[in-house]
């Protein structure tokens, strides 16, 4: 597949009659540099690629000449029209036009992959960020690694240790499947049209993988996290958790009843969710699964 440049992708949107949809968040990567850095980010030779939002192709031609096998997800008609037609003889790379969020991702893994184990690279679009991480991490399948281009004030929530101003929800959830490193910042200048922020190239290998204890893990973040000005012990009460039993899992791991989510690591939260299993009361409220933690 051609590389494609700032001027490539010009004359592709005006030949098709696209244009950069701003709800999707489409800002074109066109710097070849980039990509290729990506790729071996990824480790992605031969190996078993998922890619969400290929847009115009940049990052998705380089991978189709490393990968084993492809599969890349694009909600928009259009330029899934386009890569299907640029992509033609390439018959390791599968197209899908999908929203991704709306994808069933281990009903994909089975009926596109041979059983063994896929990274996820992707250039993700910036709106929808958070949601499409969580939904690989929280997919049942043999994901080895996570290598995704977000918004830079996104890679530093994800990378942000606790007591930090950047660290949340999105923070612990993430730190809770593996150890999130930055591998490289992106200028605006590498994309058309030119973004108003700075981007950050993020890996994550894969440690744990989905499964109910993980599924618990992250119901009991959002519940830590739901309200950041109350403490740790009042947003817990407000959830449904037995004042007595979070108090008294507060004094074993030595935490002050003051303390707030933001103060404690994943690996401190993950010990508290495990001694509060199951000491949440069945009339107590539910906090939401679309809660937005970060």
């Amino acid at each position: 597949m051609e590389h494609i440049t700032a001027t490539k992708v010009k004359a592709i949107l005006s030949q098709k009659g696209f244009s950069p949809l701003k709800q999707l968040g489409q800002n074109f990567l066109v710097d070849e540099n980039i990509t290729t850095a990506i790729v071996k980010a990824a480790g992605a030779q031969e190996q078993n690629v998922i890619e969400v939002g290929p847009g115009l192709g940049a990052l998705t031609g380089k991978l189709s000449e490393a990968a084993k096998k492809l599969v890349a997800v694009e909600i928009d008609r259009g330029l899934f029209g386009y890569l299907k037609e640029a992509l033609a003889n390439e018959r390791h790379v599968a197209l899908i036009n999908q929203d991704i969020l709306k994808t069933d991702i281990e009903d994909l893994y089975k009926t596109q992959f041979d059983g063994t184990d896929v990274l996820l690279i992707a250039n993700l679009p910036y709106y929808i960020t958070s949601a499409v991480i969580m939904h690989f991490l929280l997919a049942d399948i043999p994901l080895k690694r996570m290598v995704v281009m977000v918004q830079k004030e996104v890679a530093e929530r994800l990378c942000a240790q606790p007591g930090t101003a950047a660290y949340g929800g999105l923070s612990a959830m993430v730190q809770y499947f593996g150890r999130p490193e930055t591998v490289m910042k992106v200028a605006p200048g590498c994309f058309y049209p030119r973004p108003d922020v700075e981007s950050a190239v993020v890996r994550l290998e894969i440690e744990k993988t989905a499964g109910e204890e993980s599924r618990r893990f992250i119901a009991f973040v959002k519940a830590c996290f739901a309200m950041k000005r109350k403490t740790l012990v009042n947003n817990l009460i407000k959830a449904g958790y037995d004042k007595t039993a979070v108090l008294t899992a507060l004094g074993q791991a030595n935490i002050d009843e003051m303390a707030r989510a933001e103060s404690l690591s994943s690996e401190t939260l993950q010990i508290l969710s495990a001694r509060l299993a199951d000491k949440r009361q069945s009339m107590g409220s539910t906090v939401s699964e679309t809660h937005d933690c970060e």
